[in-house]
């Protein structure tokens, strides 16, 4: 009895022990799986927000900011006054490659296509080929590379302005092939380059017919053979150049602009552009934009000016805003190296008369403007000429 007394209290106390010891441990454990239900939700919040960084990263790197699609109606005193609508796309790109490297390019499309023409048209080969605007083309596709000499250098097809009033130059349409500098000394924005504009003027088709005409002594006849060739002309036309557009403001409301287009290669040289614009802000509601220069690469040097005083402005981010300008323009023909590069849009050279617009942004990247000139005449003889008047929708993105 004493001995299954003994033996009892010792499996008694035993089993007292390890009970003890597993209800310790319970706590125990709970922590431990609370601490790694902890940590593993913590891993996975990283791993989120590491995937998160890494899409805004991807996000920040891609742009396509000022992309657009305009529909205007315009009259031109062509084609015995009639007018038209027409449309068109522009698609922007951009990448940035790494801290220093950006790649950009832009795609223009319906490049001014009236409405109602779809423009393919079959050869005579079979091959179907674009006519007129309704086609496409790349109008930008370079890189852009940060401090190369100091500068910014960009290389491939790209944009370029030049003075102060976009007449002569802007960076609507691109087009120009080359390398160019971008940087600033002091106070003094400076833009110097080499370049074909080749790219502004489209060939024009001309056909030239020989003949030739041989006797043969046996049969005692006459053949005439007639040959025609195509030959692409587009003159004159401004080929690979050097380039300069240098601004410095003298004061606060003031910037002095000067530009310089150069040809230095082609079958003529028919550009040496000089200018000098100015850009002054009179008060806070109204400005004034001038540029004059002249062509030495021609015959008669001719010269070109145009002055806008403007009011406000409408802005893309600003519903409600406008602004309203009056210009005078006096462009004498040989003038401009570029009539399509143009961000005014209008008849170009050999031109001149007042015109007037007004902006207004119906809502943020809707813009819609008016145009008109008057009293237009040619620049060189006085005659009177068709006033242009536009009506436009601008929906950028």
């Amino acid at each position: 009895m004493k001995k299954k007394l003994a033996l009892s209290l010792a499996l008694m106390f035993s089993l007292g022990m390890t009970g003890t010891v597993f209800a310790a441990s319970e706590p125990d454990m709970a922590a431990e799986l609370a601490s790694l239900k902890a940590r593993m939700a913590e891993l996975e919040k990283s791993m989120a927000t590491a995937k998160v960084s890494k899409k805004k990263d991807n996000d920040n790197k891609l742009s396509f900011d000022g992309s657009d699609y305009r529909v205007r109606w315009i009259k031109d005193g062509a084609d015995d006054g009639d007018s038209a609508f027409m449309q068109r796309i522009r698609l922007n790109m951009s990448y940035k490659v790494n801290d220093k490297i950006t790649f950009n390019t832009r795609w223009r499309l319906l490049n001014e296509n009236e409405f109602g023409k779809a423009g393919s048209i079959t050869d005579s080969d079979g091959k179907t080929a674009l006519q007129g605007k309704d086609s496409y083309f790349v109008s930008d596709v370079n890189m852009a590379i940060k401090d190369v000499l100091g500068s910014t250098m960009t290389i491939g097809r790209f944009s370029q302005a030049f003075g102060t009033t976009n007449y002569w130059n802007s960076t609507a349409i691109g087009l120009i092939d080359g390398v160019k500098f971008d940087t600033k000394i002091d106070d003094v924005k400076v833009t110097a380059g080499y370049a074909n504009f080749g790219a502004f003027a489209t060939p024009t088709a001309k056909f030239t017919t020989t003949s030739k005409t041989t006797y043969d002594p046996v049969t005692k006849k006459y053949t005439t053979i007639s040959t025609t060739t195509q030959t692409n002309t587009s003159k004159p036309k401004l080929e690979d150049a050097v380039f300069l557009n240098a601004s410095y403001p003298i004061s606060k409301a003031t910037t002095v602009n000067t530009m310089w287009v150069k040809e230095v290669s082609g079958a003529d040289s028919n550009f040496n552009v000089r200018g000098l614009g100015v850009n002054t802000q009179l008060n806070n509601d109204f400005k004034l934009v001038g540029d004059y220069n002249v062509n030495y690469g021609q015959a008669n040097d001719p010269s070109g000016y145009y002055i806008s005083l403007r009011w406000k402005g409408a802005k893309d981010d600003v519903p409600g805003s406008f602004g309203m300008r009056l210009d005078y323009r006096d462009i004498k023909a040989g003038n401009m190296f570029s009539s399509s590069g143009t961000g005014v849009s209008i008849p170009t050279e050999g031109y001149k008369g007042p015109a007037i617009s007004a902006h207004y942004a119906m809502d943020k990247n809707i813009i819609l403007e008016g145009f008109q000139t008057f009293k237009t005449k040619d620049a060189d003889t006085g005659e009177d000429l068709p006033n242009y008047s536009r009506v436009q929708l601008t929906v950028g993105f």
